[in-house]
């Protein structure tokens, strides 16, 4: 690890063969044609402000929470590489995810409630004492394959057998990580620092609890943002009128998955309110209807329920366009 770390910091023998197997395999892909070309794209895309913007602030956020835990001894200067690899893995997934909000109940709270389950302690017990650099090259790449190998059995009926095999490879290093993290735990045990175990243990369950308030204010400007966009598609020279978007917000309020789930014929409607009274009526009329219509149960049959997305994406406006379009055919359908 870098010197100007503060002890406590080193990458240990799992963290050097994991940024190995990426280097490699992020080296691999740039020799291919067209990747150089892709990953540029990439990097354009992650650099607008509608992507970087919020990962800026996610990080001040962070930032700003960590310096509170460093005064109440929550977090200390030897947890910068752990809290760093929580943001990177963790924090930047949540952020991704942030759509789920819209579509699944209580998301928030379950992403910190995972923290919590006996998984996410068995994988903080594994990693107390990890192998030499060789042996967990070798023990790296072995879970990655086999990991692989499970999920891409998981969606082929012919491939049932050899995912059943993954699964059982994948307990029996389970067993064998937890095995060598038991022995080393009872050799070394007067000469461990309890007090900095405990805080890595509970560093994710805070960091993510911390993190959601910033994440819900996202999703809830992003949620209004890309509806009023929808509305407005429908609206009379492209026109949102104020008045249509207090009401909204007035009785919908924090009720970001109504807010996510309008669609036709309701986006019509709301285009189309001329006044404030009928915009607040036709908000009212929305709200009764979304309480009352079993919304959750497309989600948990493996159907589909329309999504905004959390930001601006590119081709919004032509998205948009053809959604308008599917809505005036299905309504001349029904009027023929």
């Amino acid at each position: 690890m870098l010197s100007i770390l503060p002890p406590g910091n080193e990458l240990n023998g799992r963290e050097f063969a994991t940024l190995t197997w990426v280097a490699i395999g992020f080296g691999y892909a740039l020799i291919k044609p067209g990747t150089a070309i892709a990953v540029g794209r990439l990097l354009r895309t992650l650099a607008s402000r509608w992507i970087a913007g919020p990962l800026l602030g996610m990080l001040v956020w962070i930032a700003a929470v960590v310096l509170i835990a460093r005064r109440t001894d929550l977090w200390t200067p030897d947890l910068i590489k752990d809290s760093a690899e929580w943001f990177v893995l963790s924090a930047t997934l949540l952020y991704i995810n942030i759509t789920k909000a819209y579509t699944t109940p209580r998301y928030f709270r379950r992403a910190v409630i995972d923290n919590l389950k006996l998984t996410a302690f068995l994988i903080f017990y594994a990693n107390l004492f990890v192998f030499p650099y060789p042996v967990e090259l070798v023990v790296v790449l072995l879970t990655t394959l086999l990991a692989g190998c499970s999920v891409i059995g998981e969606f082929r009926p012919d491939a049932r057998a050899a995912k059943s095999l993954c699964d059982w490879l994948l307990g029996g290093i389970a067993v064998l990580l937890l095995g060598f993290s038991t022995q080393q735990i009872t050799t070394h045990w007067s000469t461990m620092d309890f007090a900095h175990q405990v805080r890595l243990l509970v560093l994710p369950v805070w960091l993510t609890a911390a993190l959601v308030p910033y994440l819900y204010a996202w999703s809830f400007f992003g949620s209004y943002q890309m509806t009023f966009h929808r509305i407005r598609f429908f609206a009379p020279q492209r026109i949102l009128r104020r008045s249509t978007r207090v009401a909204i917000m007035l009785i919908l309020n924090f009720r970001v998955r109504a807010v996510a789930e309008i669609r036709p014929p309701w986006l019509q409607r709301f285009a189309t309110a001329g006044t404030f009274q009928q915009a607040l009526a036709v908000s009212l009329a929305y709200l009764d209807e979304w309480r009352s219509s079993d919304h959750t149960a497309g989600l948990e049959k493996g159907g589909s329920t329309a999504v905004v997305p959390a930001i601006p994406i590119p081709g919004i406006r032509e998205i948009l366009r053809r959604e308008r379009e599917a809505a005036n055919s299905e309504s001349a359908q029904r009027e023929a």
